[in-house]
């Protein structure tokens, strides 16, 4: 009887660190996709931006985001990187996408405006993911390209989503997140066995899953013309 008190106890203890991991980080300990490596520094500290909104506190997110306006230095992988910021990164994403991101973003950052800077950096989460995808559909279509090449390019992409989106979003929109997830493996799964046709049509569902179920986080009407269109895969 005590032993089985213990393990309970332990059991309890254990949910109760991984609940406070997430608190802590914005990370959740069990059950989110392991990412394959490292995401980009602008990544993370976008992904800190985010996670600092979601806990209300709007100063030190706007500060966050405004730190990598422009391109930034950064040792925290042990050496000195300039890295990319928000400007170079969003106009080589509206030249690619004919989207106005760039201006979406310098006006947010001017006005001080994190409402509107929340759903900036999720826009601009989802076309680093389009992005990915459509290196994915080159590979796809080229017979010399390595399956081990094509898989990596995806678990890029399901990296992004995983660090932007699900760690984000996963416990207001769990449904939602899991059935993207579920969307991705199967890509994997696709690619693995060279069916282009059905990566692309799972691609399709993936981003129209994505802008409809989350319209509030995203800057929709700019996203739903890439939708529509041969690049952005939509129907």
């Amino acid at each position: 009887m005590r032993s089985r008190r213990q393990s309970v106890w332990k059991s309890l203890l254990r949910w109760g660190v991984a609940a406070l991991l997430w608190s802590l980080t914005g990370h959740s300990p069990v059950g989110a996709h392991e990412l394959s490596q490292p995401v980009p520094i602008l990544l993370e500290r976008m992904h800190d931006s985010l996670l600092l909104i979601n806990r209300g506190k709007t100063d030190q997110a706007y500060a966050k985001a405004a730190s990598i306006r422009e391109d930034f230095p950064d040792s925290s992988r042990g050496r000195l990187i300039q890295e990319t910021g928000l400007r170079r990164t969003s106009e080589r994403l509206d030249a690619a996408y004919g989207t106005t991101l760039a201006e979406e973003t310098a006006g947010a950052l001017d006005r001080g405006d994190v409402p509107h800077l929340q759903k900036v950096l999720y826009s601009l989460s989802f076309l680093l993911i389009l992005e990915k995808l459509d290196r994915l559909d080159l590979l796809m279509l080229d017979p010399a390209a390595r399956v081990e090449t094509r898989a990596a390019v995806l678990a890029v992409a399901h990296d992004y989503f995983s660090h932007m989106f699900e760690r984000l979003l996963r416990f207001r929109a769990p449904e939602q997140i899991k059935a993207l997830d579920r969307l991705l493996d199967r890509m994997a799964v696709a690619v693995k066995r060279g069916d282009a046709t059905a990566v692309r049509a799972l691609r399709s569902e993936l981003l129209t899953g994505l802008l409809q179920g989350f319209q509030e986080q995203l800057v929709g009407g700019q996203l739903q013309a890439i939708l529509v269109s041969s690049k952005g895969g939509g129907t």
